[in-house]
């Protein structure tokens, strides 16, 4: 009995060890594994080269290439393909691996690919030691006996037996493609070519078919194509070849009707040939019957009046890919009948009113992008993670946002890049960090509305890709990016955070003091922070220079790449920076209700040539503390006031535009005129205005209005 145990316990060791050991060496022999691939994959590609190249040349002899050997050049195809790929992928997240993440994830990583490169160089193997002599001398099967019409014979000119066995041999000869015959009239051309037709009939020659067509000294296209296609078989006497052009085919297989004002749509006389129609730009309201459109692929229909979709719309659709019905405002549902788009590659759905995902709609396994933007009735999108080849998830403005449950479903979706999606529960905010997955694919992401009073420090993860971030009305009073712990430098800064982050909005979070973790945003283009009524710094120094030494402190430089600086109600807000930076792409800082701020980190040396302070409170831009002089004066003309919107409603009296010319401010942002309708009215002037930033618009005025704007004086 113990030696029974004995046994079975030695067989479970063994197995478990040879597991163990099997991941180490994956692990281990990863690089190597990596150039014995890329040199196996050289060498299959040659073969295949080599297999080609033999297959061609016995095609031209007239044979034909047996299956075995479609199989095995489409398996080295997409071999070659998931090479590729793979090196591509592992060079990328093994390098950003090394910089910036714990050995843990490094070694996961180095496990996956190597099991993956593992397993190709097995295929690849296969493959190249695959013997295909015999497919490939399998190819001399008989040729086929040429289909000729067999036509009469003239009499036979004495040495034309010999002209036509050398014309023969000529014709049959490997490396002829075209041959011609030539001579004066009346010496037997057109009874050698006769001989030539008729001997077809008899050869074994591996020509499919012959055509005979006689063409006149006025050379007509049109009437050899005619004969050929008669010859095929591709129409009847009486047909026209004109009908079977590509531009009429084209236009049978692409319908284009957008802005034409459809309001149904449109009768087509035969939908089996469409592949992509565009209606979009419509007031196209219902979609109803079941049109056959086996060949569909595309079908554009954003921007309509769209309100529902019958059940059996999409019923003979098996092939549509691409389904755009975004910006159809009243839509709010999609027909479970959905399920029948099985090769479904691309679902847009922004701005519309959908409630839910139709679980019909799961149906469609190779759904690789869906685009819920702005859907903000839709309160969930539960069996997401059937989209196993999902790769791009839109859900940003809408009213899915990231909880639990999703967050464990899209850890799932193995092939998925993109995320655009929010945040409003505490649990998922503290929770995010530990989905590497989905972090790893966030490209747009805003927190809202995290007011627990346990929750006062927001961690961000590191993401390397997100590239807009919002904040609005959260009750946290501080943001830590991930790893920091006592001093902000502990990670490097030549390692950001958020290497590709451009656009940032703080609204109406009143309990943060600074945005120091701002440095870690190199690529930072848009800043805006507004409502924050205690925020006291946007980096603070103590903070950026805690641990670090005075050079080092010295080498921050932030904000690189800003264009936009918004500052909106930061009452309490002391300090942008506590020195001048550079600011290389700063066109505009934009200040309206800060009183405290005095200073801006500026001086006359650094800085673009031209942009704009803007400020709606004179005595502000009155109170700015310029470095010296110098500053003073290269940026206080920069300085300009400005009224945020003017809307002038004209439908009273043409008069109340008067008004306008006696305006002094110096900025307007935009102006809206509208219902310019009295018939004596005929020329609108405008004022001059220096930086007219968003345009002028007009509406129901008459076709016979003309507009006037004054060049800018200043």
């Amino acid at each position: 009995m113990g030696g029974a145990i004995s046994t079975a316990t030695d067989f479970v060791v063994e197995k478990l060890c040879s597991c163990f050991f099997l991941e180490v060496h994956h692990i281990c022999r990863l690089d190597k594994n990596l150039e014995t691939l890329v040199e196996d994959m050289k060498k299959l590609e040659a073969k295949r080269d080599d297999v080609l190249r033999v297959v061609r040349s016995e095609e031209d002899r007239g044979l034909q290439r047996l299956s075995g050997v479609d199989v095995w050049l489409m398996a080295v195809g997409n071999i070659e393909n998931e090479v590729r790929e793979t090196l591509m992928a592992c060079t990328t997240e093994l390098q950003g691996l090394s910089l910036c993440d714990g050995c843990s994830r490094k070694l996961v990583a180095r496990f996956r690919f190597g099991k993956e490169v593992f397993s190709m160089l097995e295929d690849v193997e296969e493959l190249t030691g695959r013997k295909l002599t015999e497919d490939i001398n399998a190819l001399a099967v008989p040729p086929m006996r040429a289909v000729v019409g067999e036509r009469d014979l003239q009499p036979i000119i004495v040495g034309q037996e010999t002209l036509l066995e050398g014309a023969w041999s000529r014709l049959m000869d490997e490396g002829t493609q075209v041959m011609g015959l030539h001579g004066m009239g009346g010496v037997g051309k057109t009874t050698l070519l006769d001989q030539i037709n008729n001997k077809f009939c008899g050869a074994n020659d591996g020509v499919d078919i012959v055509i005979w067509v006689v063409v006149s000294k006025v050379k007509r296209n049109e009437k050899i194509q005619d004969e050929i296609a008669k010859k095929l078989g591709f129409f009847t006497e009486g047909d026209s070849w004109k009908q079977n052009t590509e531009a009429e085919k084209a236009s049978r297989r692409y319908t284009v009707q957008a802005g034409a004002g459809l309001r149904e749509i449109p009768e087509v006389e035969s939908w089996g040939p469409v592949r992509k129609m565009s209606l979009m730009n419509n007031e196209i309201k219902e979609l109803s019957g079941s049109p056959c459109c086996a060949e569909l692929t595309t079908l554009l229909l954003q921007n309509n009046h769209l309100e529902t979709i019958s059940s059996e719309f999409f019923r003979h659709m098996p092939r549509l890919r691409v389904l755009d019905l975004s910006q159809n405002n009243w839509f709010n549902g999609l027909p479970e009948k959905i399920s029948e788009l099985v090769a479904l590659r691309y679902l847009d759905l922004f701005g519309t009113r959908i409630k839910r995902l139709p679980v019909g709609l799961q149906e469609s396994r190779m759904l690789i992008c869906l685009n819920l933007k702005s859907t903000w009735r839709l309160d969930n999108v539960s069996g997401i993670s059937k989209f196993s080849r999902l790769r791009r998830l839109e859900l940003w403005d809408s009213g899915t946002k990231l909880d639990m449950s999703l967050l464990e479903e899209l850890q799932l979706l193995k092939y998925l890049q993109v995320v655009t999606i929010g945040i409003n529960s505490c649990l998922v905010a503290e929770k995010l960090s530990s989905y590497d997955r989905v972090v790893k694919c966030i490209k747009k992401l805003d927190y809202q509305n995290l007011r627990d009073e346990s929750f006062r420090v927001l961690t961000l993860p590191t993401m390397v890709d997100l590239c807009n971030l919002m904040i609005k009305n959260c009750g946290m009073t501080e943001i830590k990016t991930e790893g920091a712990a006592t001093s902000l430098w502990n990670r490097s800064p030549t390692c950001p955070s958020f290497l590709n982050l451009s656009t940032v909005l703080i609204i109406d979070c009143n309990g943060l003091k600074d945005l120091t973790w701002l440095l870690f945003a190199p690529k930072l283009t848009y800043l805006r922070v507004s409502s924050s009524t205690q925020m006291e710094y946007i980096i603070s120094q103590e903070k950026a220079t805690n641990g670090v030494t005075e050079k080092e402190a010295g080498s921050i430089v932030p904000f690189a790449s800003l264009k936009y600086f918004n500052l909106d109600s930061v009452p309490m807000l002391k300090s942008i920076y506590w020195s001048s930076l550079p600011f290389p792409c700063l066109k505009e800082i934009k200040v309206d209700g800060c009183p405290n701020l005095r200073k801006l980190p500026l001086d006359s040396k650094k800085g673009v040539q031209t942009f704009a302070i803007q400020c709606n409170d004179e005595n502000w831009i009155k109170s700015i503390q310029w470095k010296d002089r110098a500053t003073n004066a290269r940026f206080k003309s920069c300085c300009l006031q400005f009224v945020s919107s003017l809307l002038v409603l004209a439908r009273f009296r043409p008069w109340y535009l008067e008004w306008l010319n006696s305006l002094v401010v110096k900025y307007i942002q935009s102006v809206i005129i509208s219902e310019l309708q009295e018939k004596s009215f005929r020329v609108l002037t405008l004022p001059a205005m220096a930086l007219f930033a968003h345009g002028l618009e007009l509406w129901n005025d008459g076709d016979k209005i003309s507009l006037r704007l004054h060049a800018s004086q200043t």
